[in-house]
């Protein structure tokens, strides 16, 4: 009987008028082998015969997940649990935040240094630049973020099966408005009456909710962004809108300087919340391929 040790001590064999490579002087004696019905070839090397290019070369015990894969994050509770947790640090950040100014004695008319910087900073620019300082804050109002981010979960949703990152939006926009109006209910500043406001405002002035959503909202859409593709040019263009949005709410004078600073401490612990309960998702997946 022709055994596989053959197989592994010649180099090369002449059969039918070619050679034959090991491998190949290997697989005829499998065939031959499973023609006697000794042995099944699956069972010889632990099947790697039959099994593809990609399975002989995987580590044991792992679990492939497909490209495919849709983690249903919405149906975990953890997840549910961690975004429960940044709101309650969201609103208490903001709400802190509002106490100290409050303690300072500047919640109703600001404080010296905000008037000093109100001032200096409300002269008129050059006419273009007058008029897109007017139209930056409508970037981070729902009258465009709900036009734009419906679309963009459903088709994230169905076309794309990515459940997880239509979560993510919504639970990020919707919890950044509810979040912010808690904040401007509970504590009702009056905004600055120095010279008219103008452009787009409503409710009460802390925080900023344009600056709180810019910083949140706009700012996992940028992450998640980059963890996908790589580019830092989402996170630049981030920035970038977030510095011109503080600045625009200064400049039209429709908000103390400490309600900006109340919207990027609330805005960012409810941007770094919601990507700290986006991680369930990764952990999840990582406890499936681990062996």
């Amino acid at each position: 009987m022709m055994t596989t040790g053959a197989s592994l001590s010649l180099a090369v064999v002449h059969t039918g008028g070619h050679l034959a490579t090991t491998w190949d002087f290997a697989v005829l004696s499998r065939r031959a082998i499973a023609s006697h019905g000794d042995i099944d070839p699956t069972q010889m090397s632990g099947g790697s015969a039959t099994r593809p290019r990609e399975s002989r070369y995987a580590q044991p015990g792992a679990l492939r997940v497909s490209a495919d894969h849709a983690p249903e994050l919405h149906a975990d509770p953890r997840f549910w649990l961690r975004v429960a947790i940044a709101a309650g640090a969201t609103f208490t950040v903001g709400a802190t935040w509002a106490i100290i100014v409050g303690q300072f004695g500047g919640w109703t008319h600001g404080l010296p240094r905000e008037l000093d910087l109100l001032a200096q900073l409300h002269r008129q620019l050059p006419a273009l630049l007058d008029w897109i300082v007017v139209q930056v804050p409508w970037l981070g109002t729902n009258l465009v973020f709900i036009p734009v981010l419906a679309p963009a979960g459903w088709y994230l949703w169905k076309r794309r099966r990515r459940p997880d990152l239509a979560i993510i939006l919504a639970v990020t926009t919707v919890g950044n408005y509810v979040i912010g109006m808690a904040l401007k209910i509970a504590f009702e500043r009056p905004r600055p009456a120095l010279w008219p406001p103008r452009g787009e405002y409503t409710g009460s002035a802390y925080p900023s909710g344009h600056v709180m959503a810019v910083t949140s909202v706009v700012g996992v859409i940028a992450a998640l962004i980059y963890e996908k593709r790589g580019a830092a040019s989402p996170l630049v263009g981030w920035i970038a809108l977030l510095l011109a949005t503080c600045y625009s709410r200064l400049y039209l004078g429709v908000h103390w300087p400490s309600d900006v600073v109340g919207g990027l401490l609330a805005g960012g612990t409810w941007f770094v919340g919601m990507l700290w309960a986006k991680r369930v998702d990764v952990q999840r997946n990582d406890s499936r391929v681990a062996p």
